[in-house]
């Protein structure tokens, strides 16, 4: 509801916008309802719940339909319905997202980088606070009250590696009135499985705790058949929050989390072509695989091993002084990633012999946020606060060939390590203002600077004649300072409360980044900034009475001085640089609602085009042109329990194989799962069987031409790479409230 003020305050806020002199800041926080109060009572009609979707996309909840953006909103149902456990997971639900970690896209928009100052495009925010260098290893999503996936820049509330989007994971609060919790466990095919639980403890009338805690194995696809091991990554999860109420006008929320995913096999090189008679071939049939489009048998002496750390915590005060909320963040974090065994050639011969092991890097992050949120007037709102951030790095490396001809205990062989700190500092504000009924504008600006830094060097293994990779005995020693801005401008028009359109203009910025890897001496040390510049035109409607919604979104971004990573073959080494421009442009369309009570839907189309001038960097890869989702769910009573029936499928259409990009992809595939459920009537306990990949049709993650090929005797070859539902699984999945 709005407040009824005069416009003079709003302006002045706005005025502070325009400058961004900006008092610290936050939103006021109002009660969302919880998975457990919107949860319908078996055997009764389920009433239309759209009006309480909500978002935070300008840092305050507001219903999704009023927010002038490309948003969606995946609630409890949904992630449980579709078996939406991890981040990778929610591609299968969110048409334009695609992707894992630090190598998400959205829109086709983002790029893989190897360099340890560059950061992904798609930020992940956990209860406001921004991942950074630890997306790597974000929490699997259980117990959370929603996940938003917010499309396009978000560079002016969220920061710099937000210049393609947001995925922000809001977790279930703690409440002081209710001792309560939830367990699921479920058991899959392909040797995976999960077990679960949240405990929700009151400790006062004012104070509460909430632990949580889970362990996932996701499936095994790929076999390496030397030391019988096989990969399935294990994810354990562990959170705790507390949440004190100290008086009406202050709210403290305490957070700590630590995440594990560890790789304790399998083998990351898995052939489907190579070419006939050569010698990988032949290595790779005297070890009992054979090369094939739907092959998953590695042939390594030892399985890849892998582990990913994440751990941090948070504190997060808000003061609600006279309709405003003012709001401080602080976050400690620290990641790690360390592969211990790689055979970087997939093949166990003697010679040649390939290894990659030790790889570390270690991210420790300090982020501090303040803000200041306004009530909403009847004239409009604002948000406007600082940020700082500031990340430190370290990471090393070994590589080891031992070539054919080379005389016993002489290999080729190189280490290296890496030093590097990225620190920001921004201030920011953004508001809208309300014309009349129906039409309000809206802006925003962000301004700030980054420093970014790398020391670099390498050396020789002992016995070895030379590097395999020569650009690392390079030393590298540079810094960078770049001041920047971005904003946004738009406006809306509101037909309805339930039709309104919108017209929305960004300007975003991904930060400099420095080379750690020098193939050659005219190899640019410094990646300049890359700014997206996007138009989006959108509409919102709702129909049916408010029973389902329907968005469209048309947007065309052109990023200059697109940071992109490509393959230097000559020297085997991933280089990071500017291409001079990249165009990402296309539609897409949403909807979501319960088409009658019983029925649930959720689904979406996009279809993207990419172009990339690349200016001599090299290949771009490929992005899908096409990609489409429909989930959907049928409840109905049977004997005083409520059952349901649902269905779901994904579409993707991808270009052709590029075999010279790092990350091609190249396969076409349609998939569908089922589940089938049955819950008791006071909602306590269900039982829930679901199938994904219902008609196990194969499906890869990736498709890349093999860099290694000069050294095993078949330039021709090629990998892939898989994920959880590369193969059919099916689940059983049993969980309880309390």
């Amino acid at each position: 509801m709005t407040r009824k003020f005069n416009r003079a305050p709003l302006a002045a806020g706005l005025a502070l916008c325009a400058i961004s002199q900006a008092v610290m800041a936050q939103t006021p926080a109002p009660a969302a309802p919880s998975a457990a109060a919107s949860a319908p009572e078996a055997g009764k009609p389920i009433i239309n719940q759209l009006d309480v979707v909500i978002v935070s996309a300008n840092k305050r909840e507001e219903r999704l339909q009023d927010v002038p953006a490309t948003a969606s909103v995946l609630q409890p149902q949904q992630l449980e319905q579709q078996r939406l456990v991890s981040m990778e997971d929610l591609q299968r639900a969110i048409p334009t997202l695609e992707g894992s970690g630090n190598g998400m896209k959205i829109r086709g928009y983002g790029a893989t980088s190897f360099s340890p100052t560059a950061e992904g495009a798609v930020g992940i925010v956990v209860d406001g606070v921004s991942l950074g260098g630890a997306s790597e290893t974000p929490p699997n999503l259980f117990d959370v009250e929603r996940v938003e996936v917010l499309e396009g820049s978000q560079g002016t509330l969220f920061g710099k590696n937000a210049s393609a989007g947001i995925v922000n994971i809001v977790t279930v609060a703690p409440n002081p009135k209710k001792f309560g919790g939830a367990v699921r466990v479920e058991a899959r095919t392909r040797k995976s499985g999960s077990a679960q639980a949240a405990v929700n403890v009151p400790l006062g009338e004012q104070l509460a705790l909430r632990v949580v805690a889970g362990a996932v194995r996701e499936p095994r696809i790929a076999h390496n058949l030397p030391d019988d091991t096989w990969d399935g990554i294990h994810r354990q999860n562990v959170r705790a929050r507390l949440r004190w109420l100290p008086s009406s006008d202050v709210r403290v929320d305490l957070s700590v989390d630590n995440s594990l995913n560890e790789n304790k096999g399998g083998n990351p090189v898995v052939f489907y072509k190579t070419t006939a008679g050569s010698p990988l071939t032949n290595a790779l049939a005297a070890c009992g695989v054979t090369a094939s489009e739907e092959n998953t048998d590695g042939c390594a002496t030892e399985g890849y091993k892998r582990k990913d750390r994440s751990r941090g915590g948070s504190a997060q005060i808000d003061w609600f002084l006279n309709e405003y909320t003012l709001t401080s963040i602080t976050a400690l974090r620290k990641a790690s990633s360390d592969t211990t065994s790689n055979e970087l050639d997939g093949v166990n011969v003697p010679v040649p012999s390939a290894i990659q092991a030790p790889l570390f890097k270690t991210f420790k992050n300090t982020s501090q946020e303040f803000r200041v949120t306004s009530p909403d007037f009847d004239a409009g709102n604002f948000v406007a606060g600082a940020f700082y951030y500031d990340q430190d790095i370290e990471g090393g490396s070994m590589r080891k060939i031992v070539p054919p001809g080379l005389p016993p205990g002489l290999s080729l062989g190189d280490t290296k390590t890496q030093a590097a700190n990225t620190r920001s500092v921004a201030l920011f504000a953004q508001g809208i203002y309300r014309l009349n009924d129906e039409i309000t504008f809206n802006m925003g600006a962000r301004f700030g600077r980054e420093n970014v830094s790398t020391v670099a060097s390498g050396a020789l293994i002992p016995g070895a004649v030379a590097a395999v990779i020569a650009a690392n005995l390079r030393p590298v020693n540079a810094e960078l300072a770049d001041t920047y801005n971005s904003y946004k401008a738009g406006a809306q028009y509101q037909f309805t409360r339930n039709n309104m359109a919108y017209v929305l203009y960004t300007k975003g910025y991904k930060g400099p980044v420095v080379n750690d890897v020098l193939p050659t001496p005219t190899t640019s040390v410094i990646v300049r900034p890359e700014i997206p510049k996007t138009w989006e035109l959108g509409l919102k409607n709702q129909f049916l009475n408010g029973r389902a919604g329907l968005n469209l979104t048309v947007y065309n971004t052109k990023a200059t001085d697109f940071q992109t990573t490509v393959l230097d073959p000559a020297t085997l080494s991933f280089v990071t640089g500017n291409a001079p421009s990249a165009t990402f442009r296309g539609a897409s369309v949403s909807f979501y609602g319960r088409v009658t009570p019983e029925l649930l839907i959720n689904g979406g189309l996009t279809r993207m085009k990419t172009e990339t001038d690349r200016g001599g960097i090299g290949s771009t890869g490929g992005d899908p042109t096409i990609r489409g989702n429909l989930a959907a769910t049928y409840s109905f009573a049977v004997a005083g329990m409520r059952a349901s029936l649902g269905a779901d499928v994904t579409y993707e259409d991808r270009p052709a194989e590029d075999p010279t990009a790092p990350l091609a992809w190249a396969h076409k595939a349609t998939i569908f799962g089922a589940q089938a459920g049955l819950r008791s009537a006071d909602d306590k306990w269900g039982v829930t069987l679901n199938v994904r990949n219902l008609f196990d049709k194969f499906d890869p993650a990736g498709r890349s031409g093999y860099f290694l090929g000069q050294f095993v005797g078949d330039t021709a070859a090629a990998f892939q790479t898989f994920k959880p539902e590369t193969r059919r699984v099916v689940g059983l999945t049993l969980d309880a409230k309390f």
